[in-house]
């Protein structure tokens, strides 16, 4: 069996309407885009068994399973490119029930290590839930004497009221370029922070700036242990420092906080503010001056890829906020918007300066996502 027959199966079944998910062999490739191995048959999870008989007739080749929902919404994968269209198929965890509990044929050990490797390149583990983004152990050469300072800068300035400093964002995802990336640092304090705390952290982020030539700038969050940790906010604080945030210093507070599945509730909860965001760059941005017009430019662009791919995320069934990948995969899933996607990661990473693009993204792209998303 070749890829283009399970694209000819799919199409026949959602030609006749019929909610279906490739899963078996076929399914473990589809979640990492690549056919591992060959395949004599394709296993399809359908709602309407009749239906689907009815659409395909009788196949030796094709296996139909009749589920509840094969859904692939919250949960599930949709993949595409070398199956030449998109293809729904099963969720990995859900493709890993199907292979544990049975007597481990060559071909199933092999289809679950691919499952194993899908749930690895979507960033979430054998439960679903999203890993973990960057590690203290990825930070480069070039970066470890800015990391230092900072260190050395927040506790000579805080003192013992410093629980824990973090990082966030390309430098601890190992992907930063010296002299072309920021570095971002979130700090927990034991107490309550004041405005004179949120003051003397931004002027730490300025002054390492100005010092280090290996960062482009440098930005410091602060933030008290009460409010990271509030389960009120575990689609905002929460999955910031618990997903987000790698530890540099102190005890990690990212290991007390549980980690979500990639679902829509959670795809609204990191993106609750971003209607008031965009609402304040449309107010700025006809007015850019030279200075600025890097700064709102990086931080539309940003905020808009970010926002896309939260609209996707549910649908892919895992997280990253590496922007290539974010925009590969929302261009499978919309690609009538690709161009605007490919525009916001550009000016958020490249250094790309457009305020009137900018503005153009914020009103058109900006507002059908947050229409789309429903915020």
């Amino acid at each position: 069996m070749k890829p283009a027959d399970v694209a000819e199966v799919s199409a026949a079944l959602a030609a006749a309407g019929v909610r279906h998910a490739v899963t078996g062999g076929w399914g473990a490739d589809a979640l990492v885009g690549e056919q591992t191995r060959p395949h004599r048959n394709l296993d399809v999870a359908v709602a309407d068994l009749d239906g689907a008989r009815a659409a395909l007739g009788e196949s030796p080749e094709v296996s139909l399973l009749a589920v509840e929902d094969p859904s692939v919404r919250e949960e599930g994968e949709v993949v595409d490119g070398w199956l030449e269209r998109v293809v729904p198929c099963l969720a990995p965890r859900v493709q890993r029930s199907f292979h544990t509990g049975l007597s481990m044929r060559p071909q199933d050990v092999h289809d679950l290590s691919i499952i194993v490797r899908a749930e690895h390149q979507r960033g979430i583990d054998a439960h679903g839930r999203i890993l973990r983004e960057g590690s203290a152990e990825l930070i480069g050469r070039a970066f470890r004497p800015v990391v230092d300072d900072l260190i050395a800068f927040v506790r000579r300035a805080f003192g013992e009221r410093v629980h824990s400093i973090y990082l966030y964002g390309s430098v601890v995802r190992g992907a930063a370029v010296p002299g072309a990336s920021d570095l971002d640092a979130q700090v927990s304090l034991r107490d309550d922070v004041t405005p004179a705390d949120r003051e003397r952290a931004a002027s730490i982020g300025a002054t390492l700036d100005e010092l280090h030539e290996s960062v482009r700038g440098l930005g410091v969050l602060i933030g008290s242990v009460a409010e990271l940790t509030d389960p009120a906010e575990m689609h905002d604080a929460g999955f910031h420092l618990g997903v987000l945030c790698a530890p540099v210093w102190g005890e990690d507070l990212g290991e007390e906080i549980p980690r979500p599945r990639p679902t829509r509730a959670l795809a609204l909860g990191i993106q609750k503010t971003a209607p008031a965001a965009l609402g304040r760059l449309r107010a700025v941005l006809p007015e850019a001056e030279s200075g600025d017009a890097e700064a709102l430019c990086r931080s539309a662009g940003r905020r808009l890829a970010r926002l896309a791919f939260a609209l996707v995320m549910p649908r892919w069934g895992g997280w990253t906020s590496e922007p290539t990948t974010m925009a590969l995969v929302f261009a499978r899933l919309h690609p009538e918007r690709a161009e605007e996607m490919a525009d916001a990661v550009e000016l958020g990473w490249s250094g790309r300066v457009d305020p009137v693009l900018a503005l153009a993204l914020c009103d058109g792209f900006g507002g059908w996502l947050v229409r789309e998303l429903g915020l």
